[in-house]
């Protein structure tokens, strides 16, 4: 197991937090984890570290795999001027992760508080979640109560939003919104 994953387990089973574990090959996109994900339990979750580069603010966002992220709409939502993904460097330094890695379990990794997560309601809304223990090789499947629990323990509480929009839905005028793919 790699030690990524093992540290997110111990810290569940220390704080007896019931999940279901996974291992399966490496996923990069949200397409490939797609295809695994037939097999698995619970929404499965993709999760983008974005910044707003005047504030130096950092912003984890996680929403179902199946929905692209509405950004302009959530950058109005925590009135950012202007929003962008995290550098690499900013991801491992922060929150101890690699791009096709990023998770809300990488908050435990973020001791300084430096990282507000948003849950969007498409994964709020599920009874059970499913997202990678900081390493692409597995999944790691809560129920929603149980990773309430693990984001109270690690002091960052969700903030619902609802910016959730389907691949195929436009927004406005014909045009569609701009967002960005999972990382």
């Amino acid at each position: 197991m790699h030690p990524k994953q093992k540290k997110v387990e111990t810290f569940l089973r220390q704080h007896q937090i019931p999940f279901q574990s996974f291992s399966h090959p490496a996923v990069f996109t949200v397409q490939d984890s797609q295809k695994i994900r037939r097999n698995l339990p619970g929404r499965g979750g993709k999760t983008l570290f974005l910044k707003d580069s005047r504030r130096r603010r950092y912003y984890l966002l996680s929403l179902a795999g199946i929905y692209r992220a509405d950004i302009a709409k959530f950058r109005r939502l925590v009135k950012a001027k202007k929003l962008a993904f995290a550098r690499p460097e900013e991801l491992a330094a922060i929150l101890d992760l690699t791009p096709g890695s990023v998770s809300p379990f990488g908050l435990l990794n973020d001791s300084d508080h430096q990282v507000g997560f948003y849950l969007d309601k498409s994964l709020a809304e599920a009874e059970a979640v499913a997202f990678h223990p900081n390493i692409n090789t597995a999944t790691l499947v809560l129920q929603q109560a149980d990773f309430r629990r693990f984001l109270e323990l690690v002091r960052h509480p969700a903030h619902i939003v609802d910016i959730a929009i389907s691949e195929k839905s436009t927004v406005g005028m014909g045009k569609k919104p701009r967002s960005i793919p999972g990382q």
